[in-house]
C-alpha cells in the first residue's frame, strides 16, 4: 500500500472469511507506506483492510495484490526454489538461509530464468528496503553474461544488457554481502 498524500501513514489488515485478523503492517514499505507478504493457510475469502496509522487520518493511497510466482511440485514460494519469468514480470521473493548460492560469485540467491531472444534489450531491476542488492545474469551454461551492484538508485541494482543469443537465462537475486537476507522485488522488462 503506497501513500498518494504524502502525510498519510498507511496500515494493513488481512483477516480471513470469519474476521479473524491473521496479519497487519505498519511500516513495511518505503518510509511509512505498508508492505505484507504472507501465506494464506487455506482456500477461501479474506479481506484487505486499507487503513491509517490514525484513527483520524485521511487521503490518497494506491493499493497492489500480487501472488509470488511459484516453483517446483511442492508449491513452496520463490525464496530458494527456480521460477520462470517472463517479460513485463514483477515478482517479490526473499533470500533465506537454506536458498541456494549463484555460480559466479558463490552468494546466496534466488535463481529465475527467463527465455531470451537475440538482440532483446532486457532490464532487470531488483530493489530491497533491507540489504544492498546485487544481481547476476547467468546464460545456461552458468556463465556471467553481466552482474551489478549500484546500477539502479541508491544500492539498488539495474542491469541493461542486450542478450548475445537466443536461449534460456537466469537471474540470479541476491545481495552484495554474502550471507544477507531478507524480502525484495525483481523486475523483468524489455527497453
Amino acid at each position: 500500500m503506497e501513500a498518494i498524500d504524502p502525510d498519510l501513514d498507511t496500515f494493513l489488515i488481512v483477516t480471513d472469511g470469519d474476521g479473524t485478523v491473521l496479519e497487519t503492517d505498519d511500516d513495511g514499505g518505503p518510509g511509512t507506506d505498508s508492505r505484507l507478504q504472507m501465506q494464506v493457510p487455506e482456500d477461501g475469502s479474506y479481506t484487505i483492510y486499507a487503513t491509517s496509522y490514525s484513527d483520524d487520518e485521511t487521503g490518497e493511497y494506491e493499493l497492489s495484490l500480487t501472488a509470488p510466482r511459484e516453483a517446483g511440485e511442492d508449491g513452496g514460494s520463490n525464496s530458494g526454489s527456480q521460477a520462470d519469468l517472463t517479460y513485463g514480470d514483477s515478482v517479490v521473493g526473499s533470500i533465506v538461509e537454506s536458498s541456494p548460492q549463484e555460480p559466479v560469485f558463490g552468494k546466496l540467491a534466488v535463481p529465475y530464468t527467463f527465455a531470451g531472444t537475440a538482440g532483446d534489450s532486457v532490464e532487470i531491476g531488483m530493489t530491497s528496503d533491507v540489504f544492498d542488492t546485487f544481481l547476476v545474469l547467468t546464460d545456461g551454461n552458468g556463465q556471467e553474461v553481466q552482474s551489478d551492484d549500484d546500477g539502479g538508485s541508491g544500492v539498488n541494482s539495474q542491469i541493461q544488457q542486450t542478450l548475445p543469443e537466443t536461449r534460456t537465462y537466469t537471474i540470479w537475486a541476491t545481495s552484495f554481502s554474502d550471507d544477507s537476507t531478507g524480502q525484495f522485488t525483481l523486475t523483468l522488462d524489455r527497453f
